[in-house]
């Protein structure tokens, strides 16, 4: 499939593992250049690893960051403009609700999955 997006800039959020992964790496066969961002640094390099060898050409550029801090969001999204130039796509999958029955679920599990799903979400697309 082609998407027309060589040269563009995606910025991946949960992109050490999973679907954050995946997509990413799928990205970069499509020919975005990526800022890679998740709290693993050593498995974020791994997620570089894979887009090159989906396409040499892509340029990365990895970004270990709490999400669940507005100011962490703000640096994200800052250091990958400084890398790559002005950001096209964000994909934001980083974080999830605790995997807990709701009778037992705290309430701080809560807080922190809409600080990274939602709130984390709103900062970066501002």
């Amino acid at each position: 499939m082609e998407l027309h997006l060589a040269g563009r800039v995606a910025l991946v959020t949960g992109a050490s593992s999973g679907i954050g992964r995946a997509i990413a790496v799928a990205l970069a066969a499509e020919g975005a250049d990526l800022a890679l961002v998740a709290r693993d640094r050593p498995r974020l390099a791994e997620t570089a690893a894979l887009a090159a060898a989906a396409r040499p050409s892509v340029r990365t550029t990895c970004i270990s960051a709490n999400l669940g801090l507005e100011a962490a969001c703000l640096e994200a999204v800052e250091r990958a403009r400084a890398d790559l130039g002005p950001i096209d796509i964000l994909v934001s999958v980083a974080g999830g609700a605790a995997n807990a029955d709701v009778l037992t679920l705290e309430r701080g599990d809560v807080t922190d999955a809409v600080a990274m799903k939602l709130l984390a979400t709103m900062t970066l697309a501002q």
